[in-house]
């Protein structure tokens, strides 16, 4: 008895039935695609990833990274192009192939052909009805949704995009139609088997490659996004425990070879977990949570069992977002209020068209033009563009409308309602978990989608649908194990033309997706055409790109990149424009306009190209942002030929064209400081308050430059300035009083202390500089998470205004500094203010006389060797001594000549550069001069003469000392000195 084996493994044989040629065949496309789709990459070659370090000498996994990358020899921009390009070609010839296999099955069927009327049924009619109606009503649906995915192309904004995002849809239905087609029971199982393996691989791979290279970014290679591959891990880890727990019930029974099954399942989480913590994805942990009670769900038996497991479930989610997710919304980072936005403006869409939506990838194009009403409130959220809407649910419903959600949720509900009568089969244990297995699988990756938008990008649909059509596989592989009847021939030919019509759809997805990959490789070659002047090859490849591009987003970006590229040729043309009008034009015989506006027609031409696309897209949607910009700067490239033309009315035309085109993108990004510069340019003279109200949220999202600094102490020089910034500041400080009841607090109040301080500090009042930054770091403080560069900055300027205030006590500027410096974010983009309040922070030290504190921020910056760090402490030095030298003498600390001294020591023994070695001598000269002390700044000079200096530029200075002391004697004898030796005795004018 003990050597005869278990009872139910001729059952589980019989039920999942032999491996056909076709079986076999999709096996190997499955999971040779779906390990393609998670391996394989196309980044550019110089692209490396943010955080990374150096690789190692030998690295085995750098020869492992570079051959799965094809050696960069084919980089498309966001180097996952070849994923899209696997799917979709498996897509088509996964479709091809089981509809000509299916198709050769039931030619062969009808030369066998017997009646089956007579044998009894299996099971009650009623119940087999059933679960027919659920598993067939599942698939009908899914074709519904892909037939009203096309037909929304008649009332989609933009035709091209439905219907290349239905192309894409069109192949991932092809997908699950084909595996569930393909695959028999015992196929299934190994298909399973297959992706639990490549999953696991991939996991192993991502936990080697976080490791080795880059522990500053979360897990993610090598799909990419660290949300999307953690989401590709969830059937893995959620088939692993399936499988334990159907090894643990063989063990019951007696079979002690399913030990070998619960090592490898125990093993492979390992690598899968680890790798998903590594991830740190909170839409994959609610994923992963609703899929571990969906197999408990699912595994227990009796409608009591499922109701007390629902009951259970509603209890943990009420506890789980108390104690977990009810904080993490309460904080809301930046992330999660990007996604509560975008479902926010997904519902705002939904109203406009409830029923059938506005076509499909409608959200991409419309759904960033809602950004504007909130932009201000929140720019970190809203920084970049809005394409998606991070819930595919949301997003359906938008494109398709509620009858496109009810059709898709009725997919799934169908599915899970065939899945639930199967399991109430008389199955054997290993299909029932294999089944619940997949079942828990397909919950976990819908419920992780309320939260993403994986499903529209490259990785996780393969493992989505491969997901859904082995589910069905399996659900309707234990239906029945006898073959259908041979039909009449008049079927037999309707079901030649369907599979002619397969074939064709197939071929179509596949031609789809190898056009769409040349698209994306059209979009990384043009940059280097566009470098070498190749402008027709250029903007032949980004024409292809536009017309190829199926994903909707994706299209628009190649739109938006088009209208850019033909901007930059445009810019470049104006240039060659202007240097053959400078070479052509005579001062005494100007070029003719019209010559000219001939010369600058290929740059006007380009220019209007830009217009012309813009404009193209402005008609599909009331404000598509992002391209109003480039407009903007086409118009004014095109007033710069009328004005080098002499046609000025033109020329005012195009100046009032491109105003209003960068005003429009101003409202989608206010906070952006080039932009706001830019309008400032092209309005002319504005008002203080229109000035003041430009440069604020530049100010509050990050920062502005040296030219907004500049302009305020322009502005500040107007007789009226006084009269029209006290209203601005008096509303700014009222802030700092509490608001009466129903008062609206003052906008942009901190930002305007800010430029009081500005304006303080540029007429030498340091002190109010100070006491109005310190006020509006006081506003900022319930800001400083939204906005940490903004506030650091800020931290940064009341340093500054602190040591400019009192240079002789740096300490507390330097304690500032450090505050500042460690509020910055651990981001690239804070990288640039880092290194700016280094070198004050360096400054600081200097001043204070702590030398090695200074020379240490420049050590863990770069690692320098000792002449650069010489050359460095030198450069430093300069920068505090030309700060210093300024000051009035009551104001100017006593510690500076010694702090000139070590400057000049610093650069006789260091390689700078030999215009720098003689300044630290005109320094003290100057400072000489401001004391009174001629004789000292003759010398001085002399030392400087002696060190490499320009006598020229030190005759000039001693010139205009002479004209401030004309009878000193000392100045006047060095002065005549200086001449002989620069112009000759018999050159001198005697009247000097």
């Amino acid at each position: 008895m003990g050597t005869n084996p278990p009872a139910d493994i001729d059952d589980q044989q019989r039920a999942q039935g032999d491996l056909t040629p076709l079986n076999v065949v999709m096996i190997f496309v499955v999971i040779a695609t779906c390990f393609a789709v998670c391996f394989l990459n196309s980044p550019p070659p110089e692209r490396t990833p943010d955080g990374a370090v150096p690789w190692a000498d030998g690295s085995v996994l750098k020869a492992l990274t570079d051959a799965l990358a094809f050696d960069f020899s084919i980089p498309t921009p966001l180097g996952i192009g070849v994923k899209n390009l696997v799917f979709g070609i498996a897509c088509g010839v996964g479709a091809m192939i089981v509809s000509l296999g299916l198709f050769a099955a039931s030619r062969s069927r009808e030369r066998d052909f017997t009646l089956v009327e007579d044998q009894p049924a299996e099971q009650p009619v009623s119940h087999l009805q059933k679960q027919i109606d659920a598993f067939q009503g599942a698939q009908v649906l899914l074709v519904l949704l892909l037939a009203m995915s096309f037909l929304s192309s008649l009332w989609a904004p933009m035709a091209e995009l439905a219907i290349g995002g239905s192309i894409l849809l069109l192949g991932q239905c092809l997908w699950v139609f084909a595996i569930r087609h393909g695959l028999n029971g015992r196929a299934c199982r190994v298909a399973v088997s297959g992706l639990a393996v490549v999953l696991t691989l991939t996991a192993a791979l991502a936990v080697a490659y976080y490791y080795e290279r880059n522990r500053t970014m979360r897990a993610g290679y090598p799909i990419g996004n660290p949300l999307f591959f953690a989401a590709c891990l969830m059937p893995a880890v959620l088939i692993c425990f399936c499988w334990i727990a159907s090894s643990f019930s063989a063990l019951l029974r007696g079979q002690r070879r399913a030990l070998i099954c619960l090592g490898l399942c125990a093993g492979a989480l390992v690598p899968l977990l680890w790798g998903t913590f590594l991830a740190d994805p909170r839409s994959t942990y609610v994923g992963l949570a609703a899929g571990f009670v969906a197999i408990v769900f699912f595994a227990v038996r009796g409608r009591g069992a499922k109701s007390a497991v629902a009951a259970l479930t509603l209890v943990s989610v009420v506890i789980g977002y108390v104690a977990w997710l009810g904080p993490i919304l309460e904080h809301r980072s930046e992330t999660i209020r990007t996604r509560l936005y975008a479902w926010d403006y997904a519902a705002q869409l939904i109203e406009q068209a409830p029923a059938v939506g506005h076509g499909q990838g409608s959200f991409a194009l419309l759904g960033d033009s809602l950004t504007v009403q909130d932009v201000l409130d929140d720019p970190r959220a809203l920084h970049a563009r809005l394409s998606h809407a991070h819930n595919e649910w949301l997003e359906t419903c938008v494109d398709l409308g509620s009858v496109g959600l009810v059709i898709t949720l009725g997919c799934f509900a169908l599915t899970f309602w065939a899945g639930v009568q199967a399991l109430r089969r008389d199955s054997t244990p290993h299909l029932r978990w294999l089944l619940i297995g997949l079942l828990s699988s397909l919950v976990a990756l819908i419920t992780e989608e309320c939260f993403d938008v994986a499903l529209r990008v490259a990785g996780l649909p393969t493992i989505f649908y491969t997901v859904l059509g082995l589910t069905w596989a399996v659900i309707g592989a234990g239906r029945s194990s006898e073959p259908p009847a041979a039909a009449p021939k008049g079927r037999a030919v309707l079901r030649g033309l369907l599979t002619a019509c397969v074939a064709a759809l197939g071929l179509l997805v596949s031609t789809s997706a190898l056009l769409d990959f040349q698209a994306s490789r059209a979009l990384y070659d043009f940059q280097e055409k566009l470098q070498q002047r190749q402008w027709d090859a250029a903007t032949t490849d980004l024409e292809f790109a536009r017309r190829y591009r199926l994903n909707p987003s994706r299209k628009l970006t190649a739109y938006a990149t088009q209208a850019w590229c033909h901007l930059r040729i445009a810019e470049a043309a104006m240039q060659d424009f202007l240097t053959r009008a400078r070479a052509d034009a005579d001062p005494q015989n100007p070029m003719p306009a019209e010559q000219l506006l001939s010369a600058g027609q290929e740059a006007v031409s380009r220019a209007s190209r830009v217009l012309e696309l813009v404009d193209h897209l402005s008609r599909q949607t009331t404000q598509y942002y992002g391209t109003y910009r480039l407009a903007g700067e086409a118009l004014e490239l095109m007033r710069r030929v009328a004005l080098a033309t002499g046609d000025l009315a033109r020329a005012e035309q195009y100046r009032q064209a491109a105003l209003a085109a960068l005003t429009k993108e101003h409202e989608r990004q206010p906070y952006d400081a080039g932009l706001a510069w830019h309008i400032l340019e092209l309005s002319g003279e504005l008002s203080v308050r229109e000035v003041v109200e430009l440069i604020c949220p530049p100010m509050q999202y990050h920062q502005v430059d040296e030219r907004y600094y500049q302009l305020v102490q322009e502005m500040a020089q107007r007789p009226s300035f006084n009269t029209e910034f006290q209203p601005i500041l008096t509303e700014a400080l009222a802030t700092l009083i509490a608001q009466p009841a129903g008062n609206a607090p003052v906008r942009y109040a901190a930002q305007k202390l800010r430029i009081a301080a500005w304006v303080a500090a540029g007429r030498g009042e340091f002190a109010d500089g100070r006491a109005y930054t310190r006020n509006a770091l006081n506003l900022t403080e319930k800001e400083r998470e939204r906005f940490p560069i903004a506030y650091a900055i800020a931290h940064r300027e009341l340093a500054h205004f602190t040591f400019l205030n009192s240079p002789g006590d740096p300490q507390a500027a330097v304690e500032i500094a450090l505050k500042g410096m460690s509020l910055l974010p651990a981001s690239h983009e804070a990288e640039p203010v880092k290194m700016r309040m280094r070198e004050r922070l360096a400054m600081y030290y200097l001043a204070a006389g702590e030398e090695q504190a200074a020379l240490d921020l420049m050590v863990g910056r770069d690692q320098l060797k000792p002449e650069a760090m010489r050359a460095g402490m030198a450069s430093r030095y300069l920068s505090l001594c030309q700060l210093l030298s300024s000051f009035d003498a009551p104001r100017r600390p006593d510690y500076l000549p010694a702090r000139l001294d070590r400057f000049d020591e610093l650069c006789q023994t260091s390689q700078v550069a030999p215009q720098i070695k003689p300044v630290a001598a005109m320094l003290k000269a100057n400072l000489a001069m401001q004391a009174g002390d001629l004789s000292e700044c003759v010398k001085h000079w002399e030392d400087a003469i002696a060190k490499g200096a320009n006598p020229a530029q030190i005759l000039v200075q001693a010139e205009n000392a002479a004209k401030e002391h004309p009878q000193d004697e000392i100045l006047g004898r060095y002065l005549l000195e200086l001449r002989i030796q620069l112009t000759g005795p018999g050159l001198l004018d005697a009247g000097q």
